[in-house]
């Protein structure tokens, strides 16, 4: 956790209306209080699933969740509360704009002992967060229970020092070390299929990349995740806000825009820079232009990394890499990259 977050006034209050010591850490004592209660749910109730626990929290906080996938849905949810007396759900149509998540909402009089109500966009791309979105709102009201508020909205990128310090608890409890991590995962090869196998086990309602990424960061053999799709590099981003009419705009590449790494793998040679450019000649690359042809969803080369060079000329180390890779809608590729036998 940023130090800048972990140690902000308004962390700081929250920290230590909970009980911390003055001399602790605001962000680690959050982290380890939150991490105590959901010890302590699992112990009790024993949820199997990720879904069970986030469903388990969801009832100890008091929270009803209400997910919107359709504007069918916004509608609904909007009449159903304000006729219920809930005129505060009046505002949640105007509220759930394009830079928001999630709304909370403190009820007027309690619902079979719920407080209050998270209502998750989970329209278009917002579908992608979801899972996350939700774990969000339950930490939030883990750590404040009365909610200053009446209404609180979650959006994009925001700069809070406590938004910050909850996305980091949130991503924590999101993919429950406990419950989540797999030793099969740390032993022997890995495969996207094996990937995929644990998410469609323990956590089928989050989304691959989130997913993928996780695993990948919690395994002790050397591992890299990698997203990839067009991007531009930082310089030609920043370049846009001062190009003139008439001057010839950059040219998206195929860049890696995301990676997680295991422990293990940068001390390894496994480390590919963000915004990094594709080569051409990678699996990575040619399975995004359509130039691989084959029956399985994911394919797979030897490669060497020393293939991968930046515009400079400057090249990354020479090491034999086996990348598998998958498409994951039409303009992302996910790749999982391990360490190969020289021959």
């Amino acid at each position: 956790m940023k130090q800048s977050a972990s140690k902000s006034s308004s962390v700081i209050e929250i920290a230590r209306g909970l009980g911390m010591a003055v001399s602790a850490d605001p962000g680690a004592f959050l982290l380890g209080y939150c991490r105590r209660l959901i010890d302590r749910w699992t112990k009790d109730y024993g949820p199997r699933t990720l879904h069970e626990l986030l469903q388990t929290a969801a009832v100890k906080i008091g929270l009803i969740i209400v997910e919107i996938h359709e504007d069918s849905d916004l509608a609904e949810v909007t009449e159903r509360y304000v006729n219920a007396g809930e005129g505060g759900f009046a505002r949640v149509r105007s509220e759930l704009d394009k830079r928001t998540f999630a709304l909370a909402i403190r009820l007027r009089r309690s619902r079979k002992g719920c407080t209050h109500v998270a209502v998750i966009d989970c329209r278009g791309a917002k579908y992608a967060r979801r899972w996350f979105s939700i774990w969000h709102e339950i930490v939030h009201l883990m750590l404040n229970p009365q909610l200053e508020l009446d209404f609180r909205r979650t959006t994009e990128e925001s700069k809070d020092p406590v938004e910050a310090m909850i996305d980091k608890i949130a991503g924590e409890f999101a993919f429950y070390p406990p419950m989540y991590d797999s030793p099969a995962l740390s032993a022997g090869t890995i495969s996207l299929r094996d990937l995929e196998t644990h998410r469609e086990r323990l956590s089928p309602e989050a989304s691959r990349e989130s997913s993928y990424a996780t695993l990948v960061s919690r395994m002790q053999r050397p591992a890299l995740f990698v997203v990839a799709r067009l991007a531009l590099k930082a310089t030609e981003e920043r370049a846009l806000h001062t190009h003139k009419p008439g001057d010839a705009l950059p040219i998206p590449k195929l860049r890696v825009i995301r990676t997680a790494a295991s422990p293990t793998a940068k001390p390894a040679g496994l480390f590919i820079p963000h915004k990094y450019r594709v080569p051409a000649s990678s699996i990575i690359y040619r399975l995004f232009e359509g130039e691989v042809e084959s029956a399985n969803p994911t394919c797979s080369e030897i490669e060497n990394l020393e293939e991968w060079e930046d515009s400079t000329g400057r090249r990354l180390p020479d090491l034999p890499i086996l990348v598998e890779a998958m498409r994951n809608g039409q303009h992302v590729v996910f790749a999982l990259i391990t360490r190969a036998a020289r021959n």
